[in-house]
């Protein structure tokens, strides 16, 4: 999580969060750090985000490369809303995915993948548990993944704030 997410909303917003976790993938295999603060209902659906823009800024040093991009994630399924983007002409990418969960909760994730034989596979994926609008967008956070050949990928995620107002 890190110091966006503390500096802007004290420690006690953890429990807002419910889950905080950090998929990895470590030698071939992915673990998965789960962090359980509270087991939070809420009345949040995806369907509230068809306007929500979202901020992803991605720098890689070892290539020169920084985009910023906002993102509205097009709705995939019912329960489901994504979208992927590719780091350019590098072999990889990052993608957005808020997705219904049990008890009125979206779960917010943020995968990068590497791509091998035409195949993404998962490098990293930070996600969170969503009650509302409001601990969606204060959930804002940087992150660094560090890669054996290409160096350290930095990932920040906010949201782009005033785009819609929140009801809760």
């Amino acid at each position: 999580m890190g110091y966006l997410f503390l500096a802007n909303n004290g420690v006690s917003a953890l429990k807002e969060l419910g889950v905080f976790g950090l998929m990895v993938n470590i030698n071939g295999q992915i673990v998965d750090f789960r962090f359980t603060f509270q087991n939070n209902i809420g009345h949040f659906d995806i369907s509230t985000l068809s306007e929500e823009r979202l901020i992803q800024d991605t720098l890689v040093p070892k290539f020169g490369f920084q985009m910023i991009r906002p993102i509205i994630a097009p709705k995939v399924d019912k329960n489901t809303r994504s979208q992927t983007y590719s780091l350019d002409a590098h072999p990889y990418s990052f993608n957005y995915t808020l997705k219904n969960i049990n008890n009125g909760l979206v779960q917010f994730q943020h995968n990068l993948y590497q791509l091998k034989a035409g195949k993404e596979n998962l490098l990293e994926r930070i996600y969170f548990n969503a009650s509302s609008l409001t601990v969606l967008r204060e959930a804002m956070y940087a992150s660094k993944y560090f890669h054996p050949q290409d160096g350290t990928f930095k990932l920040v995620f906010y949201p782009a704030m005033g785009q819609t107002e929140p009801e809760n």
